[in-house]
């Protein structure tokens, strides 16, 4: 019993340290559809306000804008579920990553550009991230980078009327996604992907499946209406990139698509992706240290 206690009180004292220890860098600018509560009502305007290492943090709603991102800040949805935070242009391409934006993250939205590409860049940028994100409906490709370097993680990019992706870039690392019902799936250079779900593309690779590659349907739940949860029966179940930094936020192995990787939405409250115990055993009396890394979700 007092051994039970002894964990019990040891687990609320880690609860409380990671609370405490997790924050982020730089200011932190909201946006909302209506612009109340001090946030800025489109995301672009809180973009040209932000500095490097700032967040844009963006409530759910649709936002009918054409983004530019020429900075290195964080572009983050609240409820990185899908369809709840929407960037719909009324033309040309959703997202564009410009020259200055190395470093700059995309997590959590969806993007429809029914008159253009989806996500784009054509400037020597490098370490992008786009994760847990949901690219699909464009008229042209869904992520398509002409140079430089990208990290697409845990994504989902479906029902584009060209290249799902796209990316011509040496510095680059596609992981974790689903590839499903474009016109043609996934163009990189061999090496740069592995451990995705590539089908039901025309064409489903330009140069072949990469390590830990899967050619089978995800059996999503209902892609449709914009419900990306994997059925019970998906192969999709465990199978994204490995390593414990690549971990589901609940502590399981990598599930392809939005709702794995260590950034997937699982509710509100801290995530804590990275907890070590220094030194990594002791004894009664001992002195230790408490080492976490995380995320407010």
């Amino acid at each position: 019993m007092k051994e039970n206690q002894r964990m019990k009180t040891l687990t609320l004292l880690i609860a409380i340290l990671v609370i405490c220890t997790l924050s982020a860098s730089g200011a932190t600018f909201c946006v909302n559809p209506t612009g109340t509560g001090g946030c800025y009502r489109t995301i672009q305007l809180a973009i040209n306000a932000a500095a490097t290492k700032d967040t844009v943090s963006v409530m759910p709603g649709t936002y009918a804008e054409n983004l530019t991102l020429n900075k290195n800040i964080v572009l983050y949805a609240q409820q990185g579920t899908p369809c709840a935070t929407n960037i719909m242009p009324p033309t040309g391409t959703g997202v564009t990553f410009a020259a200055g934006s190395s470093g700059a993250t995309m997590v959590g939205f969806t993007v429809e550009a029914s008159a253009g590409t989806g996500v784009f860049s054509n400037a020597y940028v490098d370490t992008i991230g786009i994760y847990n994100c949901t690219v699909q409906n464009c008229m042209s490709k869904g992520v398509y980078f002409s140079a430089g370097g990208v990290r697409v993680q845990n994504c989902v990019i479906q029902s584009n009327l060209n290249w799902g992706i796209d990316i011509e870039g040496m510095n680059a690392l596609v992981s974790g996604s689903i590839v499903v019902n474009n016109h043609s799936g996934l163009c990189a250079l061999p090496g740069l992907y592995a451990y995705n779900c590539v089908y039901g593309n025309s064409l489903d690779y330009f140069n072949g499946p990469g390590v830990g590659d899967i050619n089978l349907d995800p059996k999503l739940v209902d892609p449709a209406n914009c419900d990306f949860h994997l059925q019970s029966i998906s192969p999709c179940i465990d199978k994204g990139r490995p390593g414990i930094s690549n971990f589901d936020c609940d502590g399981t192995f990598n599930d392809m698509g939005v709702y794995g990787g260590p950034n997937a939405y699982c509710g509100p409250g801290p995530v804590v992706t990275d907890l070590q115990l220094i030194p990594a055993t002791i004894v009664k009396g001992e002195t230790f240290k408490i080492q976490a890394k995380g995320a407010t979700r």
